[in-house]
Order: structure tokens, then C-alpha cells, then sequence
């Protein structure tokens, strides 16, 4: 499940990156300058793994005592000045942005069960600079002495990174910029329930449980999990020197998601928020993969039409279009004004994984302002050419 909202130009990317928070071989190094070194803010090299034909930095940039974030940051193979910056955060919480470079989007992918990687030729890099970021501490492999419990905590943290990291990487700041959260920025809350419907439901419970097949719930097509081969290339003494990273890698920090569930942050609704993005005109983009349960997209349209916006009546008015990607059927989508809502075809929760060509050419139609449907289609329903 995606969630992608658009902005251009220099922005107060506070309020942006709370909404999406609720709703992933050479070894020769480098310091970037003497400045990295002396700078307790900054603890950043440039690598050449992964990519080695791209200009990448990686490494920490301390926001406070206690907060020490990392990222991995590479510009895109074609064009980097002229190419948008695109900001990836997986979910959780509590989840390392690393799963979704080195198993979706990113500029390679692992091989022979983790112990090397090889190039991704459909990565995201091609069409968009991006940043991938570990956060909240804890996460991957930032750390710090004080784990936040909220969205809001962890948003505020992730505004001071990026003001930290304009500052030290100006050349990036007046780039067209793209938020990309996937699987918690897509949650909403239900409506609220009585006692009598919870006993209701309680009554149904055996039953429900029978119904438990071992499914995944990732992809309902397989009784897999996820693959877990990144964790092997990230524990490697000389990624991790490469890197910059400082302690070891964590795919999904227990204590953040405790943290966050005793908080009761994880049940909190956002739907709010997307509306506020949306009348005040910034493009929204979400998508499911239509194997995918935990957040299946079923809900993903339910959410969509639930919006309360200006143009509410407008687009669930529209009908689901048949989105092509060559000679194949990529999924569906439905689209008006800001608003676009994508049902990614024989696609699991990370939707990349799954359908990297098709996930590409979303992408790069998005941030080209481009439709996924056909010209006369598009014009049909004004999406043609969409202004920021």
C-alpha cells in the first residue's frame, strides 16, 4: 500500500510529513569534506555500493543529544538537476526505510540469499533523486537515547532532519519534492463501537477463527513471508563500514511499535489531514496491491470515497479505468482533479516487490504529471495535465 502526496519548490514540509507518517559491489569510501568530519551534526560518506555510477551520500545527521538519524541518498541515473527529489519512508512503525530501497525501489536488489546485490534496472533512481530515512530512532539503523510514541513526536523529528539536510546538501533543496509512506500511512480509523456490536462480534470470534488458512497476510496468495535476505547484506561488517552505519541493523524495532500502540497513536485517524492536502490542492496518490490483506485495497477505496473535499461528488462519480503498461493490464484506477486512487494488479503489499515495471511506470507518470489512463480518457476528466 502507497501513499504519495507532491509538493514544488521550497516548502514547510512539516504539516506533509505528519499526514504521510500515519497513513522501505565496490567498497571504496570517501568523506564528503573536512567539514563532515569536524561537524558533530553530520557523519555522512559516499560510497559506491549499491550503485556505483550514481552520486550517493549516506551516513547520520544528529538532530538533537539524542536523536541520531540515518538515511541513504542517491541521485537519479538520468538527469539528477532536472529530476525530482523523492522522499521514502517505510512503515510500521517503526520499519527501516532500507527494506524498501534494497527490496523495491532502490538502486539494487539483494542476490544468493543476501550476501551480494546486484543492479535494479527498475528502480526508482531512474526517473527521481531519492532519499531513503530510517526513522524513528530505532529504526534500521538510526539511534538515540528517547524513542517517540506518536506520529506527531516522530514527525517533528523528521522536519529537523530535513532542514538539516537541506542545509548541508543546499543543491537538492529547490527540487520538485515527493513523499512516498507505504503501509502505516495508509491506516484510518473505523467508526467508533458500542457495546452491543462488540458483543456481537465477540459471539462471531470462533467462528472467524476457523476461517484462519495460514494465508499471508502481506500476499493472500502464499503461506510466505516477506523476504528477509536484506537483513543478511546489511549485517555485513564491511556494508555497514561502507555505509557509515554505526550500530546494528533493525528491520522493524519492537520497541517503536510498542511504544506507538501503548500511546495509542496506531488507531488514530488521519482521514482529516488528506482532506486538508487535498483542498488546499496538493496532488494525492494511493494505491494497493490487490493480493495484499493488511491493507487490502478494498479499504484503500473506501477511504478514497470517504474523503470529504471539493471535488468529493466529482470523483466518486468516475469509474475505474483499466491501466495499461505496455501490451498488459497494470491495474485500475479512478482519478479527479488532485485526487488518484490505483488497484495494482497480482500485487502483494510492497507493491515494487511485486511489480517493479508496472510501479515504475506509476511513478514516473506521477511525478511527470502524466495520467495513468488513456488521452482521450484523461481530457474526459481534466486530469491531463495536472498543475501544482
Amino acid at each position: 500500500m502507497g501513499f504519495i502526496i507532491k509538493s514544488s519548490g521550497k516548502f514547510s514540509y512539516l504539516f506533509i510529513i505528519f499526514v504521510i507518517l500515519i497513513v522501505c559491489c565496490f567498497l571504496t569510501i570517501e568523506i564528503i569534506d573536512a567539514a563532515a568530519i569536524k561537524d558533530p551534526t553530520y557523519n555522512i560518506v559516499s560510497s559506491k555500493l549499491c550503485d556505483p555510477n550514481v552520486k550517493q551520500y549516506s551516513g547520520y545527521i544528529k538532530i538533537n543529544q539524542f536523536t541520531n538519524i540515518f538515511f541513504w541518498f542517491f541521485e537519479s541515473r538520468k538527469n539528477p538537476k532536472g529530476s525530482p527529489l523523492t522522499l521514502w519512508l517505510n512503515g510500521g512503525p517503526g520499519c527501516s526505510s532500507m527494506v524498501g530501497l534494497i527490496q523495491e525501489v532502490g538502486p539494487c536488489r539483494t542476490i544468493a540469499g543476501g550476501t551480494d546485490v546486484e543492479i535494479h534496472p527498475e528502480s526508482w533512481i531512474e526517473v527521481s533523486n531519492m532519499l531513503f530515512v530510517d526513522q524513528p530512532v530505532d529504526a534500521g539503523f538510526s539511534f538515540g537515547d528517547r524513542i517517540v510514541s506518536t506520529t506527531e513526536q516522530s514527525s517533528l523529528n523528521l522536519y529537523d532532519f530535513l532542514q538539516k539536510f537541506f542545509e548541508k546538501f543546499p543543491e537538492y533543496s529547490k527540487m520538485k519534492f515527493h513523499i512516498f509512506g507505504e503501509s502505516f500511512g495508509g491506516h484510518y480509523n473505523g467508526p467508533a463501537l458500542n457495546s452491543s456490536e462488540i458483543a456481537v462480534m465477540r459471539s462471531e470470534l470462533p467462528g472467524c477463527e476457523q476461517l484462519n488458512s495460514g494465508l499471508s497476510v502481506y500476499d493472500v496468495r502464499t503461506t510466505a513471508d516477506l523476504p528477509l535476505d536484506y537483513q543478511v547484506y546489511f549485517a555485513k561488517p564491511e556494508v555497514m563500514s561502507a555505509i557509515g552505519a554505526q550500530k546494528s541493523f533493525t528491520n522493524c524495532s519492537l520497541n517503536v511499535y510498542a511504544s506507538f500502540y501503548l500511546q495509542g497513536d496506531m488507531i488514530q485517524s488521519h482521514k482529516t489531514d488528506v482532506e486538508y492536502l487535498l483542498n488546499r490542492g496538493f496532488p494525492v496518490l494511493i494505491y494497493n496491491g490487490d493480493a495484499d490483506f493488511i491493507c487490502n485495497w478494498f479499504s484503500g477505496m473506501t477511504l478514497v470515497k470517504s474523503l470529504i473535499w471539493t471535488y468529493q461528488s466529482e470523483f466518486n462519480n468516475s469509474s475505474m479505468k483499466k491501466w495499461i503498461v505496455g501490451n498488459n493490464f497494470g491495474g485500475e484506477t479512478m482519478s479527479y482533479d488532485k485526487l488518484t486512487f490505483v488497484r495494482v494488479y497480482e500485487a502483494g503489499h510492497e507493491v515494487p516487490l511485486y511489480q517493479p515495471t508496472n510501479s515504475l511506470d506509476m511513478f514516473t507518470k506521477w511525478i511527470n504529471n502524466e495520467a495513468l489512463t488513456t488521452e482521450s480518457e484523461s481530457k474526459k476528466r481534466g486530469i491531463n495535465k495536472r498543475k501544482i
